[in-house]
Protein backbone atom coordinates (compact mmCIF):
# COMPACT_ATOMS: atom_id res chain seq x y z
CA UNK A 1 0.00 0.00 0.00
CA UNK A 2 1.28 3.41 -0.79
CA UNK A 3 1.16 6.28 1.63
CA UNK A 4 -1.61 7.99 -0.37
CA UNK A 5 -4.08 5.10 -0.24
CA UNK A 6 -3.33 4.20 3.37
CA UNK A 7 -4.43 7.57 4.73
CA UNK A 8 -7.33 8.12 2.37
CA UNK A 9 -10.82 7.11 3.45
CA UNK A 10 -12.43 4.69 0.94
CA UNK A 11 -16.01 5.54 0.10
CA UNK A 12 -18.73 3.25 -1.26
CA UNK A 13 -18.41 4.90 -4.68
CA UNK A 14 -14.74 3.97 -4.82
CA UNK A 15 -15.59 0.33 -4.16
CA UNK A 16 -17.99 0.23 -7.10
CA UNK A 17 -21.22 -0.02 -5.11
CA UNK A 18 -23.42 3.04 -4.99
CA UNK A 19 -26.30 2.83 -2.54
CA UNK A 20 -28.87 5.29 -3.69
CA UNK A 21 -32.27 5.48 -2.04
CA UNK A 22 -34.18 4.18 -5.13
CA UNK A 23 -31.74 1.28 -5.43
CA UNK A 24 -32.24 0.32 -1.80
CA UNK A 25 -36.03 0.48 -2.22
CA UNK A 26 -35.88 -1.56 -5.41
CA UNK A 27 -33.69 -4.25 -3.90
CA UNK A 28 -35.94 -4.37 -0.84
CA UNK A 29 -39.04 -4.76 -3.00
CA UNK A 30 -37.36 -7.48 -5.05
CA UNK A 31 -36.39 -9.39 -1.93
CA UNK A 32 -39.95 -9.04 -0.60
CA UNK A 33 -41.37 -10.51 -3.83
CA UNK A 34 -38.87 -13.37 -3.73
CA UNK A 35 -39.77 -14.19 -0.13
CA UNK A 36 -43.47 -13.96 -0.96
CA UNK A 37 -43.11 -16.44 -3.82
CA UNK A 38 -41.13 -18.76 -1.56
CA UNK A 39 -43.85 -18.56 1.08
CA UNK A 40 -46.64 -19.01 -1.51
CA UNK A 41 -45.06 -22.19 -2.86
CA UNK A 42 -44.98 -23.67 0.60
CA UNK A 43 -41.30 -23.10 1.19
CA UNK A 44 -40.22 -25.20 -1.78
CA UNK A 45 -38.53 -23.95 -4.91
CA UNK A 46 -38.98 -27.22 -6.79
CA UNK A 47 -42.79 -27.20 -6.70
CA UNK A 48 -45.25 -29.59 -5.12
CA UNK A 49 -44.54 -33.24 -4.42
CA UNK A 50 -46.09 -35.63 -6.93
CA UNK A 51 -47.82 -38.80 -5.81
CA UNK A 52 -45.62 -41.70 -6.95
CA UNK A 53 -48.56 -44.13 -7.00
CA UNK A 54 -50.31 -42.28 -9.88
CA UNK A 55 -49.16 -42.88 -13.44
CA UNK A 56 -47.92 -39.70 -15.16
CA UNK A 57 -50.03 -40.30 -18.28
CA UNK A 58 -53.20 -40.78 -16.23
CA UNK A 59 -52.43 -37.64 -14.22
CA UNK A 60 -52.07 -35.55 -17.39
CA UNK A 61 -55.25 -36.99 -18.89
CA UNK A 62 -57.12 -36.09 -15.71
CA UNK A 63 -55.76 -32.52 -15.90
CA UNK A 64 -56.86 -32.22 -19.56
CA UNK A 65 -60.36 -33.48 -18.78
CA UNK A 66 -60.57 -31.15 -15.82
CA UNK A 67 -59.60 -27.99 -17.72
CA UNK A 68 -60.85 -28.43 -21.28
CA UNK A 69 -64.31 -27.33 -22.28
CA UNK A 70 -66.15 -28.51 -25.37
CA UNK A 71 -66.01 -25.96 -28.23
CA UNK A 72 -69.79 -25.89 -28.50
CA UNK A 73 -70.12 -24.85 -24.87
CA UNK A 74 -67.64 -22.02 -25.44
CA UNK A 75 -69.45 -20.83 -28.57
CA UNK A 76 -72.82 -20.94 -26.82
CA UNK A 77 -71.46 -18.80 -24.00
CA UNK A 78 -69.58 -16.28 -26.13
CA UNK A 79 -71.80 -16.17 -29.20
CA UNK A 80 -70.58 -15.75 -32.75
CA UNK A 81 -68.61 -12.61 -32.01
CA UNK A 82 -67.35 -10.37 -34.80
CA UNK A 83 -69.07 -12.17 -37.63
CA UNK A 84 -72.46 -11.56 -36.08
CA UNK A 85 -71.75 -7.92 -35.26
CA UNK A 86 -70.38 -7.09 -38.70
CA UNK A 87 -73.54 -8.39 -40.39
CA UNK A 88 -75.63 -6.02 -38.24
CA UNK A 89 -73.52 -2.98 -39.11
CA UNK A 90 -73.65 -3.45 -42.87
Amino acid sequence: MSALTRNRRVSAADKGTVRTFPAVLGLGAGLAVLQGVFDYTGGKLSGYEKDPSIDEYERKEQLRKNRRRPIQETLDELGEGRGMMSSLIV
